[in-house]
């Protein structure tokens, strides 16, 4: 009887967390070392150039609020189409002239309380949320979740949109808990209008997953995935790309959120999937093999447990208990001449990012080495160092209405250890946010995993690095 993933995690979560144990972790060299290019005969020189590194980026993104189409019957339907096109073009101000311009005309012809009228104000006020005018964008859709309710009744089309655009707002004014309740209320509308299942809730449950995490209650966040996996199963078969994106997701999740092992589940469902998809010897399969390497490497450096046991999945990708690398390794050796460039330099990044996490400083330099000479863009890339693993806790940035600003200035080693890091600027200076700021800021650096620069001669220290951090200052 086969078994679905979501079945899995709650059969999981009733038993307890097992423990991994079993072969010891074995990496075949498949890549050449050469010598060791990451200690060069003389000590390099920090370089002299500022650099700066990009904020963590959130795995998901939510779906943006969506413009509702005017009845044929409303005045405001002659303004929809420019208004779609100069909102879609990101023309925000022509947007919102013509957002406002058309609920003019709707009340004026209308009335107020027509529901030609609401679909007009409605998308004045996702206008103003996609302009980052969240605090007036949310009192319009609270008005508008009023005023729909008592002219169209509980099944009214303006509600769905509204409770979800309430829900954004509320979460960028740093209101998680109501915001999930209002993203709860938009699904059940898109429940009542089009079922239990439809892939529209995907980005509801994200929503919520956003949430429940940001008010620290994982156990809820947890089920919001699970949910969106079991969707995942309901609308696709078993051999379907999207089943096995969904699964990616909740790995990345319990990766975001430091259950490494629970990742490694959702990595073994997903190439499960893909190789029988596409079979077993598709290069395809490379980048998953990959995400699945870099979790057995969090999981021993994490928790320093070794051996730790490798999934078997017979029948698919992995029929014996070998390492993920190993098997990513021999698939890229045997359709190399199936990569281009650009292709395969990205794949060999992630092999060095594995083999980096792994302590592996040899393997992961000739990795990276190879991966700019397979591509130019990538050596570009590679030059500048980079984050490969940020902490779970890292400060969150506020939306575009903080008014806060904060640089910090700190130094990269050839191995990627943090070290020296200082303020260059705060805007307002002195606020008491900023300073609080600064002290998890420091703390968080120091744990984040970072690749250095990769030069011709090696892994190359920096002593410039800026980062650069939004806050919302104290009142």
């Amino acid at each position: 009887m086969k078994t679905s993933l979501h079945s899995l995690f709650q059969q999981r979560s009733r038993e307890g967390h097992r423990r991994l144990c079993g072969l010891a972790l074995s990496l075949l060299a498949m890549l050449p070392l050469g010598a060791d290019a990451a200690t060069p005969a003389a000590a390099a020189k920090p370089a002299p150039e500022t650099r700066y590194i990009d904020p963590p980026k959130p795995k998901a993104r939510l779906p943006q609020a969506e413009l509702r189409l005017p009845e044929n019957s409303s005045v405001a339907a002659a303004l929809y189409p420019p208004l779609l096109e100069a909102f879609t073009s990101g023309r925000l101000d022509e947007a919102r002239s013509l957002a406002q311009a058309a609920v003019d005309a709707a009340e004026k012809a209308h009335g107020e309380r027509d529901s030609r009228a609401l679909d007009a104000r409605l998308n004045r006020a996702v206008v103003n949320l996609a302009g980052g005018n969240t605090r007036k964008a949310g009192e319009q859709f609270t008005t508008l979740i009023d005023e729909a309710s008592v002219i169209g009744g509980l099944r009214a089309p303006q509600l769905e949109t509204a409770w979800y655009g309430l829900g954004l707002s509320l979460l960028a004014a740093g209101n998680p808990a109501d915001a999930e309740r209002a993203f709860a209320a938009a699904l059940q509308q898109l429940r009542i209008a089009d079922g239990l299942h439809t892939p529209e809730q995907i980005g509801y449950l994200d929503a919520m997953t956003a949430t429940a995490s940001g008010r620290g209650r994982l156990d809820l966040a947890d089920n919001f995935q699970l949910r969106r996996i079991e969707l995942a199963e309901r609308l696709h078969d078993e051999a379907s790309v999207e089943r096995a994106d969904a699964a990616k997701v909740l790995a990345d999740w319990y990766t975001r959120t430091d259950r490494h092992k629970d990742a490694l589940l959702a990595h073994a469902y997903r190439l499960e999937i893909l190789s029988r998809a596409w079979g077993r010897d598709d290069p395809r399969l490379v980048p998953a093999l990959l995400d699945e390497a870099r979790t057995y490497a969090l999981v021993i450096d994490n928790f320093r447990e070794r051996p730790v046991v490798v999934q078997t999945r017979t029948g698919t990708i992995v029929q014996t208990n070998e390492q993920p690398l190993n098997v990513a390794l021999r698939l890229l050796k045997k359709n190399d001449v199936k990569l281009n460039g650009p292709d395969r330099a990205r794949l060999l990044i992630q092999v060095g990012d594995v083999h980096w996490i792994q302590g592996d400083r040899k393997r992961a330099s000739n990795a990276w080495q190879l991966a700019q000479a397979a591509d130019p863009s990538a050596a570009r890339r590679l030059k500048q160092p980079e984050a490969i693993e940020w902490p779970s806790d890292w400060p969150t940035q506020p939306g575009l209405n903080a008014a806060g600003r904060l640089e910090l200035r700190f130094a990269i080693s050839d191995r990627g250890r943090v070290s020296k890091v200082e303020v260059v600027s705060m805007s307002p200076e002195g606020d008491p946010k900023g300073q609080a700021l600064v002290a998890d800021l420091r703390k968080a650096l120091t744990r984040a995993r970072f690749r250095p620069g990769v030069g011709s001669g090696g892994l190359e220290a920096a002593s410039d690095v800026r980062y650069q951090h939004l806050f919302q200052p104290s009142s």
